[in-house]
């Protein structure tokens, strides 16, 4: 069913406001219900984890990393480090850039301001030049073509900013520097204040995905604790009725403090959210982050959450398990159609595969290598690579290491996209690669004359598929048609 509709433009500013408001009515069609593609919803954790989440048997899509104005003051090694260990793992990076933060206001923004945790000044120049290098940074810590999901933003509609509309063009001018890359970019929404998000009706149009959060602790939110499932819901509901994009929950955290009691409660707000979970998907939801897998007893207190802040994990700070981590996992199987599992058993370096593992946490089956979260890898014992350094204190940052891989151009299935792909135990990876390094390129070939590139269109790529049913792309890459990039392409075409 479909009905005629006229869009509404209001002037949204004190100054146009008084003028009046303007109706322009246009002949177009808009559909009753919008209807997503309900694949499963993928699932992510903070990058530092994902190799632990793997070790548990959960096929993990997302690694977050956080990224800000503490980045003038430290650098981006952090970060970069962290991008490094998600495309190594072969999981999409999500960036939470957060700039503005705790100090954001109409005031800030237009006049600069200084960051009051980190000391540094921040103004709109600085963020431009920031964005710019980010999205920069993301394609040196994975090589040409690496895509992230940027969250611009996080929870940025607060302190007057949520009713200030020349945010939403600056929003959307930012959103057009990552793009420009070739990265995703979901609009951080805070989960309030549904009245006001029409104020960023062109940051929304930027966006390729809508973002939600939800947070709760016995310290700041003990009436509405177990509210997380309809807050989400909630949510992807409106961003779907109102602006029919799909919705991303970029962070979605329940403190156990204190225990034993709230372990209780934690573990009932993360079932209730996997009962529920159909409800979200149905309403577009593509993907959840969970903020932290285990409890991190050094996590910094006067954030807004305070001492709670620490007890975000699935895990404790011991790495026992929590009550919510059975229910999580169960949860986390299910919407994978793969039937929960027994616990791996302790790694060991098996004998069976003659070359030693591309990276950390690749699984040795039958004789082949095979990345974490493949369906035969879940529940195989994980060898140690060759060469692993020993780890580097948090105190003395160095850069990350690479194993040199053993390239096999047979093992490969299909040609390389590209003439300098490399192939990888059964994977091809594009040259610059942190798991290319040192490797040969798929065959030798004579030094060409230099041609300009090929520049991508919209759906078009460089060479044939790897394999019938990969998806090509906008910026031009061949990725696998379960990869989270694959399904938001076929979600937006």
């Amino acid at each position: 069913m479909s009905i005629p509709f006229c869009t509404v433009e209001l002037r949204r500013t004190l100054t146009r406001a008084l003028r009046g408001a303007s109706v322009i009515c246009t002949l177009g069609v808009l559909m009753a219900s919008p209807v997503f593609a309900q694949a499963p919803v993928l699932f992510g954790v903070d990058a530092k984890s994902v190799t632990r989440a793997r070790s548990a048997g959960l096929p993990v899509h997302y690694g977050s990393a956080w990224a800000g104005a503490w980045n003038q003051k430290w650098g981006w090694g952090g970060v970069e480090k962290e991008l490094q260990q998600a495309f190594a793992a072969g999981v999409t990076p999500v960036v939470h850039w957060w700039y503005w933060g705790d100090d954001i206001s109409p005031a800030c923004v237009e006049n600069g301001c200084m960051d009051r945790y980190h000391g540094v000044r921040k103004d709109k120049a600085t963020w431009t030049r920031l964005s710019t290098d980010l999205a920069a940074l993301i394609l040196r810590a994975g090589g040409p073509g690496a895509q992230a999901i940027v969250v611009l933003e996080t929870e940025f509609n607060k302190n007057g900013i949520e009713t200030y509309e020349p945010f939403d063009g600056y929003l959307a001018e930012q959103a057009a520097i990552f793009k420009a890359a070739g990265h995703k970019v979901v609009l951080g929404f805070g989960s309030w204040g549904f009245a006001h998000w029409d104020t960023f009706d062109r940051a929304v149009a930027s966006a390729d995905m809508l973002g939600t959060t939800a947070l709760r602790s016995s310290l700041r939110d003990a009436e509405t604790y177990h509210s997380v499932a309809d807050t989400l819901i909630a949510s992807a509901r409106y961003f779907r009725t109102r602006f029919n994009k799909p919705t991303f929950v970029t962070d979605l955290a329940v403190s156990s403090y204190p225990a034993p009691e709230y372990e209780t409660h934690q573990a009932a707000v993360i079932r209730e959210v996997f009962d529920r979970i159909d409800e979200l998907k149905a309403l577009g939801v593509l993907g959840i982050v969970f903020r932290m897998w285990a409890d991190d007893p050094e996590f910094d207190v006067n954030n807004y959450h305070g001492v709670a802040e620490r007890h975000w994990g699935f895990l404790r700070s011991d790495g026992s398990p929590k009550p919510a981590f059975a229910v999580l996992r169960t949860g986390w199987l299910t919407e994978a159609e793969l039937q929960p599992a027994p616990m791996p058993p302790p790694t060991s370096t098996p004998s069976t595969c003659a070359s030693g593992a591309p990276a950390a946490d690749w699984v040795c089956v039958n004789g082949g290598w095979l990345p974490p979260g493949h369906p035969l890898a879940i529940g195989a014992p994980t060898p140690p690579p060759i060469g692993t350094p020993a780890p580097t204190p948090a105190s003395a940052p160095a850069a990350t290491p690479t194993v040199t891989p053993t390239p096999s151009t047979s093992a490969c299935v299909g040609n390389p996209p590209g003439a300098e792909w490399v192939c990888v135990d059964t994977g091809w990876l594009p040259p610059g690669h942190p798991l290319t390094i040192g490797a040969p390129t798929s065959a030798p070939t004579p030094t060409p004359t230099p041609t300009p590139a090929p520049t991508p269109t919209a759906g078009t790529c460089v060479g044939p598929a790897p394999v019938p049913g990969w998806v090509c792309l906008s910026n031009g890459g061949w990725v696998p048609p379960d990869h989270p990039l694959a399904i938001i392409r076929r979600t937006s075409d």
